[in-house]
This record gives structure tokens, C-alpha cells and sequence, in this order.
């Protein structure tokens, strides 16, 4: 099942939801022409079926949430650019989406997570964020830990060192 399936399955739902949806990117015909006839005919839910890197960004600005319902994802920064733009991902917890995304109500949460990959599991996700949003104070303590995460080199470095050093010292041990 293509991610866009799952959106799909679950769109008659999606739209009785007081939120707004915006889909970016371009694709296979059938997909492009399902979601610009949506477009056409839903209020709060929108589509542009071209990728524009510019608009991508003026969308992660402008968004409370970036929904990534990735079935596979070895780990690409989508999530992170959202989070620096504080627009809180929603994914599923699968390779780097898993180890980037810290899921709400975990404390330092950066984001919401589902595990299967199932349009309901994915709608109680979406649910759970708008009840989130809700909660003022709660929503911007996410948007902050999401803004303040760190993804760099520097860090990774750090941690790589630590875990060597470790493991050098337990080796040592055992001698």
C-alpha cells in the first residue's frame, strides 16, 4: 500500500476534522489526478501536484504539523526541517522517522509516532495531535523541544566517540 492509499482510505474522515490539509508533491497520474479533483471539491483539504522546494518550505513555516506516514524511511531530514521550522511531525516509527522523532507523551516529545501501517493508526495519530494542539501550553513545550533538537555533526561525533571510549574501556576490562 502507497503511502497516499493511507491518506485515502481515511480521506471522508479527514475531512470532517477541524484542521486543514495541504499535500505537496508530485507523483504517479492516478495519485495526482485523485488529489487535485479532492482539491477542487473539499475545503480543507488542498493539493499541489508539482514539488517546489520553495513552497515546501513556506509550508513547513506555516504548518502546526508535517504528516509523514512513510511505510519505509532509511532517514531523511523532512522531519528534521520541520521541526528547525517548528511544525511538528507526525510519522510513522520506522528507521530514521523512529530514531529522530521523540513521540508525544514521551518527555522532550518532538512529535507524534504511530507504529503499524494502517490508516486508522494513523488517523488516532493525527487525533492525538489536534487534541495537543488544543492544550496551548503543552503544544508549544513540543514545538520547543522540536525547534531546540540537535541533529548535528557535532553531536553525532560526540556520541560516536562516547560509545567507542566505552567500548575500549569494557574490552579493557575483560583482559
Amino acid at each position: 500500500m502507497n503511502i497516499l492509499d493511507l491518506i485515502i482510505k481515511v480521506v471522508e474522515k479527514l475531512k470532517k476534522l477541524d484542521a486543514n490539509f495541504v499535500i505537496l508533491g508530485s507523483g504517479e497520474k492516478y495519485y495526482r489526478d485523485y488529489f487535485e479533483k479532492l482539491d477542487k471539491n473539499c475545503a480543507n483539504i488542498k493539493a499541489c501536484t508539482r514539488y517546489s522546494e520553495k513552497l515546501a518550505h513556506k509550508l513547513y513555516a506555516a504548518s502546526d504539523f508535517l504528516l509523514m506516514p512513510s511505510h519505509f524511511e532509511p532517514c531523511g531530514i523532512t522531519q528534521m526541517i520541520a521541526m528547525r521550522y517548528g511544525s511538528l511531525p507526525l510519522v510513522r516509527a520506522v528507521g530514521g522517522l523512529e530514531n529522530t522523532v521523540i513521540g508525544y507523551p514521551l518527555n522532550g516529545a518532538t512529535g507524534f509516532k504511530f507504529w503499524r501501517y494502517e490508516p486508522d493508526d494513523m488517523l488516532l495519530c493525527i487525533k492525538t495531535a489536534l487534541d495537543v494542539f488544543k492544550d496551548k501550553k503543552t503544544y508549544m513545550a513540543l514545538v520547543k523541544n522540536a525547534m531546540s533538537s540537535d541533529f548535528s555533526w557535532d553531536k553525532s561525533a560526540k556520541e560516536y566517540c562516547e560509545c567507542y571510549e566505552s567500548l575500549m574501556r569494557l574490552s579493557y576490562c575483560r583482559r
